[in-house]
């Protein structure tokens, strides 16, 4: 799948209702993995943009985390640790910081 159609999935999942199963969110966190992973392949726009759906799922990490860790169990995560929306327990607990570059 192309990279801008990743990113819009990324963005409708960060913004829109939690009205589909918690799995599919786990879908989302794997786009944003492979995002992650290609970030040095795209481009200036498309990391601003990348940015902006983090902002998104951090301004609404609560409802992201009590909705998923139905399915999910967060503290059990092999997922690196920059990779921090496999580890949205910690972030709600204040224990990583997820500093958005700038």
């Amino acid at each position: 799948m192309e990279y801008k159609k990743k990113i819009s999935l990324y963005k409708l999942d960060v913004e829109g209702e939690l009205n589909v199963s918690p799995f599919e969110y786990l879908d989302t966190f794997a786009i944003r993995s492979e995002l992650h992973r290609s970030r040095d392949q795209l481009k200036q726009c498309d990391l601003q943009l990348i940015q902006y759906c983090d902002q998104q799922l951090l301004n609404r990490i609560e409802e992201f985390y009590s909705y998923i860790a139905e399915i999910y169990s967060f503290n059990d995560s092999k997922k690196p640790l920059e990779e921090w929306w496999w580890h949205l327990d910690r972030v709600v607990a204040g224990e990583l910081i997820v500093e958005l570059d700038k």
